[in-house]
């Protein structure tokens, strides 16, 4: 297949990446067949999936084209694409890719010895899963100079030394004091809808009537009412977060008024007197639907029905991020972190991973080097439980702002790689977002850097980092520090 696109596309090109559909619609007619033709043959038994392979490759190239530097690759960069969405298809090479694979990268490698050139292929066949083929396509030189680099690497990281962290003395299994964020358990539950809570609640609710109650666990308890004719769900619930419950009434009306669909503030916060080591009850309406992340982590989902989800999950991020101005002049006291305040805080925290050389020069290293940018507002991620759907998946509401807080812009979505995995982390939902925000791997090093030191800190027992989570954000690391271009001191 020629690789190289005609000249004449150009000027078509030009007029696609500034946003004309018509020149779009050119070029998707004078390529969509040589793209189906890829995707059919790495795809022969389900064309189906070839079909959707190709549309979902056509859409990453509506948004991506801005960020075309050489319009000449157009046809290399569109198989790029395909052969992207038919590895999502089937992620697992099969007896139909005789393309070859590069090894998995071992652990421990410093990849500061090697070359510029060497390090990107190395990133892009060991780090990303590409092959030879793909990654010689992507960079514009031949499949030989990729073979040649990763020999290189190869003999490189073979000399180099492996820098695993020193082993330490034991230390307790707490991976930091969570009562610098979190409310306590109680020991005792009290009741569910007891009278205080009663009393709480029908005060703020002139007219309302009980008709039953209903506990859902330990921190939330559906109260169902008659109101003004019609029939309520009040949710009361606690936050495990501290101050979380007073920040979630702060903003829910805000947001409101700002056209977000979000759950309406039945009740302001109050400490109940069975239970004050938990903080303050909030009252809101339950929230309709199901959590995004149950529908899509339902058996038998298909590509389709999770590209729709992974992009409701962009746009809940985009529109949680608009609404910064409006919570800016209307709560101004919520909290605000830089990527620095971020790295700063975990250090501060103390707890046994800051006895650890490495997890203590990293920190240093992100203190240095982190951009400072405009903060906004974000709910954490979105974490996917918070956006809820209907039985079809269809966007319907926002649940959860009691983590709510103004961030770096792009700190958010690194969660979705260390945090919540599956299925976002094989929707691709991170490469589309930084698609989108055209932003680079060098962009998004030091945001996944410091989510890995974070949550490491607040989530891993230092004990247990030779566990499979310990190893994974160790993993997702390094990662972000190679990306950043941070080594060791």
């Amino acid at each position: 297949m020629r690789m190289d696109s005609s000249p004449d596309d150009s000027p078509i090109i030009a007029r696609a990446a500034a946003g004309d559909r018509s020149a779009f619609d050119l070029l998707v007619a004078r390529y969509a067949g040589s793209m189906l033709s890829e995707a059919r043959g790495r795809l022969r038994h389900d064309p189906d999936a070839a079909h959707d392979a190709v549309q979902n490759a056509l859409v990453a190239a509506w948004r991506g084209l801005p960020l075309l530097r050489d319009p000449t690759r157009l046809r290399a960069w569109l198989g790029v694409l395909v052969r992207h969405e038919c590895g999502r298809v089937r992620p697992i090479p099969g007896p139909l890719d005789s393309e070859l694979r590069a090894p998995e990268p071992p652990e421990g490698l410093d990849l500061h010895v090697l070359t510029e050139s060497e390090r990107e292929a190395v990133l892009l066949c060991l780090a990303d899963g590409w092959s030879v083929a793909e990654a010689a396509t992507f960079l514009g030189v031949p499949r030989t100079t990729v073979e040649s680099r990763l020999r290189n690497a190869r003999l490189r990281l073979r000399e180099a030394p492996m820098t695993p962290s020193e082993p330490l003395p034991p230390f307790s299994d707490l991976a930091l004091p969570y009562d610098e964020f979190r409310w306590p358990v109680p020991p005792v539950v009290p009741e569910p809808f007891g009278e205080f809570r009663r009393g709480w609640l029908l005060s703020h609710l002139p007219g309302a009537s009980v008709e039953r109650v209903e506990s859902v666990d330990v921190e939330r308890t559906d109260v169902h009412l008659r109101l003004d004719g019609a029939r309520t769900i009040a949710r009361l619930t606690y936050s495990v977060r501290r101050g979380g419950s007073e920040d979630e009434a702060a903003l829910l009306p805000i947001l409101r008024a700002a056209g977000l669909p979000v759950p309406r503030l039945l009740a302001p916060p109050v400490i109940d007197p069975a239970a004050p080591e938990r903080g303050a009850l909030l009252a809101v309406e339950a929230p309709v639907g199901v959590g995004l992340d149950e529908w899509a982590s339902s058996p038998n989902r298909t590509a389709r029905e999770l590209d729709k989800a992974t992009e409701i999950l962009l746009g809940v991020r985009d529109l949680v991020a608009g609404a910064t101005d409006a919570v800016s002049r209307a709560a101004p006291r919520l909290e605000r972190a830089t990527l620095r305040e971020e790295a700063a805080r975990t250090r501060n925290l103390g707890g046994p991973w800051l006895a650890d050389p490495g997890f203590v020069d990293a920190l240093a290293r992100l203190e240095e080097t982190v951009p400072t940018v405009p903060l906004v507002l974000s709910n954490g991620g979105p974490p996917p439980w918070t956006v809820r759907v209907d039985a079809n998946g269809d966007f319907l509401q926002i649940a959860g702002f009691a983590w709510a807080r103004f961030e770096d812009p792009h700190y958010g979505i690194t969660k979705m790689w260390t945090y919540e995995a599956v299925p976002w982390r094989q929707t691709g939902i991170v490469e589309r977002y930084a698609l989108r925000h055209g932003l680079t791997r060098r962009d998004l090093g030091p945001r996944l850097a410091v989510r890995a030191l974070v949550t490491l800190q607040r989530e891993v027992p230092y004990a247990e980092r030779e566990g499979d989570y310990g190893r994974a954000l160790l993993g997702w690391l390094r990662r972000g520090l190679e990306w950043a271009g941070i080594g060791p001191r």
